[in-house]
């Protein structure tokens, strides 16, 4: 029989090694780095959200997108001369027992629309009172789950195509893939797709997984600006242009 200070010291050692920083073995993250040797560049984003009126709006609403992160600047460079953008955002924000929760639903959508008040706005989480409790267009996805993803394509698919598509939601990559691969169709020509939360240490991941399926896309690195933060790093895919 174990213990109560033997389990502690488990549950303790669980925590560590469910940590993001500590997924990867380091022999895996050598390994990737040596396959992404021959992959598109990371690129580095410096330009700092001081002076961002999206940022002011995330600021406003609760968003960590420009407080925790520094995501204002780079958006507001993504949508420059489009007035209505189409936006959709999986993930808006949740106080449910869901990965990554932690944030009151609506935030983000609230300073998209005030920052884009014409726009087409689109949100999906799988926490039903998140999703039903904003006052934009919203419907629940599990991302994790094929069909899911399948029935949440079909809902949204008359809202767009969008000008971006944010993945705000289950910031693992098996979750990233499985909805990028489902919601790309939807994207406008020339549109940005935007995995957020990135950990640094899947930078290298990323550019192998953008490689071997030929998508259009790069690292967006922005460290710099939050160098305290360990997942200010963006992951983003261009629509074709036909």
């Amino acid at each position: 029989m174990r213990s109560s200070g033997a389990e502690f010291e488990i549950a303790q050692l669980k925590n560590v090694i469910h940590e993001r920083e500590n997924r990867l073995h380091d022999y895996v993250k050598q390994a990737l780095a040596t396959a992404a040797s021959e992959a598109s560049p990371v690129t580095y984003y410096t330009r700092n959200s001081n002076d961002s009126k999206l940022g002011q709006s995330f600021d406003t609403y609760g968003s960590d997108k420009n407080q925790r992160h520094s995501y204002a600047q780079f958006y507001e460079d993504q949508l420059d001369g489009i007035e209505s953008p189409r936006i959709l955002e999986i993930g808006i924000g949740s106080l449910g027992q869901f990965p990554y929760a932690g944030l009151k639903p609506g935030g983000s959508l609230q300073a998209w629309r005030e920052r884009y008040p014409t726009s087409v706005i689109v949100g999906g989480d799988i926490d039903e009172e998140a999703f039903a409790s904003v006052s934009e267009i919203a419907f629940q996805l599990d991302q994790t789950d094929t069909d899911s993803l399948d029935v949440f394509s079909t809902q949204i698919a008359s809202y767009g195509p969008f000008d971006l598509i944010v993945d705000d939601g289950f910031h693992d990559p098996h979750a990233n893939i499985l909805t990028v691969l489902s919601m790309l169709p939807l994207l406008a020509p020339n549109g940005s797709y935007v995995i957020e939360d990135v950990h640094s240490s899947l930078i290298d991941f990323w550019r192998v997984v953008l490689d071997v399926r030929k998508i259009h896309g790069t690292v967006i690195d922005m460290s710099a600006l939050r160098p305290d933060t360990d997942d200010n790093v963006l992951v983003l895919i261009k629509g074709k242009q036909f």
